[in-house]
Parts: structure tokens; C-alpha cells; sequence
């Protein structure tokens, strides 16, 4: 459950830049999302 606040903290972060970098952390989210729902 901490790790999905944290993604979404940085979720919010990156909406707060620009979408082009809001992409690339998404896909790094996503990942790390994946990563987190296997455990």
C-alpha cells in the first residue's frame, strides 16, 4: 500500500511537468506498479 502512494505521489509530479515527461515516468510507474502487484 505504500509503494501505490508513493507511485502516485509521483504520478502527480509528473503531471505537474510537461506530458512528454509525464509519458516517460508513466512507463516507469507502470513498471514499477507491475513490479510491486507480483510481490
Amino acid at each position: 500500500r505504500y509503494s501505490f502512494q508513493l507511485s502516485q505521489r509521483l504520478l502527480t509530479t509528473s503531471c505537474f511537468v510537461n506530458s512528454e515527461s509525464f509519458r516517460i515516468h508513466a512507463s516507469e510507474i507502470m513498471q514499477l506498479f507491475k513490479q510491486t502487484s507480483l510481490r
